[in-house]
């Protein structure tokens, strides 16, 4: 697996996780408050319901890099798993963290923080990634 490979996917993953997981906040009401949809995008603005904006974009799009290259290195899945899984811890403790001090949560900065987890994900796991194989 070229290096080039994985920092350029791990771009284009954030782009596509990030635009995914947006459009999944309106999928629910989209659908008419449909059962099934509500299993994979958020139904209210629980910090819990919110991890689905995370979670479900960033498992289909590294199920899309698993298909076309995640068989050139036995540890793709673990470390891109691994990093799904810092992201999605960013989320509820800099979330409680930050509301600690302002009291209620801050729009601007609920969105901010959707973004950074993203970005933490593909980070920790690129830069994983990135190191040579043992």
């Amino acid at each position: 697996m070229k290096r080039e490979w994985v920092f350029w996917s791990s771009i284009v993953g954030f782009f596509v996780v990030s635009l995914l997981g947006v459009a999944a906040h309106e999928w629910y009401r989209l659908s008419g408050n449909h059962p099934l949809v509500g299993i994979f995008a958020p139904t209210d603005e629980s910090v819990r319901e919110h991890l689905k904006l995370l979670l479900f974009p960033y498992l289909v799009y590294v199920l899309g890099e698993i298909i076309v290259f995640g068989r050139h290195r036995k540890d793709f899945v673990r470390y891109r798993m691994i990093g799904l899984l810092c992201g999605l811890a960013v989320i509820p403790l800099v979330y409680y963290t930050y509301t600690l001090f302002t009291g209620d949560s801050i729009l601007a900065v609920d969105i901010l923080l959707f973004f950074l987890s993203v970005g933490v994900s593909f980070y920790v796991s690129a830069e994983r990634l990135l190191r040579p194989m043992p």
